[in-house]
């Protein structure tokens, strides 16, 4: 629908495909392109739909392969980091991850400039148990007296708004900007970090694997943690090629020299 009716950011797809994946030849990049048409098309109907459908709706289309990984930390009191990329379906991700972790859920998320859109995101987004938290205010989790094991839950690659602060990453061999927060929160709480992976199985129906990014972030420099991140995405996008957001003004920031 966004291909045949309004070539939705077309050339921004095929800048970002001709950057991470310099060497496809032109067929197989425009059957990519075709599919990942479909897919964000699909997204924007499950995000629509994700403000009504019931828990018992969501329980037949969203599975968690392995929520014995999480379950383990609460059971030792550990407080985690939960982290994705624009990979899958993260829309449904962000809204029922809180009700699928043990932990106290907190989830990190930027104010959008359409008042519309982020009323309607934090409705949803706080549907099942997630406590949504502004960026700029996530300092006041920490204030908090709960003695309950937390999860702190992030979309992690998308680009920052404070480049003084942003981590630079290799991603495709190319300078790439992250935001912040991932590294230095997990750092400064030595939160251990888990990939939460959203992969379709079919239409309409998603598998949620988590798997450990980092264990001890306090016991490495700054920016490691974000270079894993990198190198994770990088993983996901070579074996799902059409599910990352290619739409995404991801390389319009130049990393600038170090004196």
């Amino acid at each position: 629908m966004l291909q045949n009716r309004f070539g939705y950011r077309r050339h921004i797809i095929e800048t970002n495909l001709n950057y991470a994946l310099p060497n496809l030849d032109a067929l197989t990049k425009e059957q990519i392109i075709k599919k990942y048409y479909r897919n964000i098309t699909d997204l924007l109907i499950e995000s629509i739909k994700a403000c009504t459908l019931t828990k018992k709706e969501f329980d037949k289309r969203f599975k968690v392969v392995n929520p014995s990984l999480v379950e383990s930390y609460y059971i030792n009191s550990k407080n985690i980091m939960i982290v994705t990329g624009h990979i899958g379906n993260w829309e449904w991700g962000a809204t029922l991850i809180g009700s699928y972790v043990p932990h106290l859920s907190y989830g990190i998320y930027k104010s959008l400039s359409n008042p519309l859109i982020n009323r309607y995101i934090l409705k949803t987004r706080s549907r099942y148990d997630t406590i949504l938290v502004e960026m700029k205010e996530t300092g006041k989790i920490f204030k908090q007296n709960s003695s309950e094991p937390y999860a702190i839950i992030l979309v992690s690659d998308q680009s920052p708004n404070n480049m003084d602060k942003a981590i630079w990453a290799s991603t495709f061999g190319k300078s790439t900007p992250y935001a912040h927060g991932m590294d230095d929160i997990s750092r400064e709480r030595n939160l251990p970090i888990i990939y939460a992976d959203i992969k379709q199985v079919s239409r309409g129906k998603y598998e949620l694997t988590f798997s450990l990014l980092l264990e001890n972030p306090q016991d490495f420099d700054r920016g490691h943690a974000t270079n894993l991140f990198s190198k994770k995405i990088e993983e996901l996008v070579h074996e799902r090629n059409a599910d990352w957001l290619w739409s995404h003004k991801r390389w319009k920031k130049i990393q600038p020299p170090i004196y």
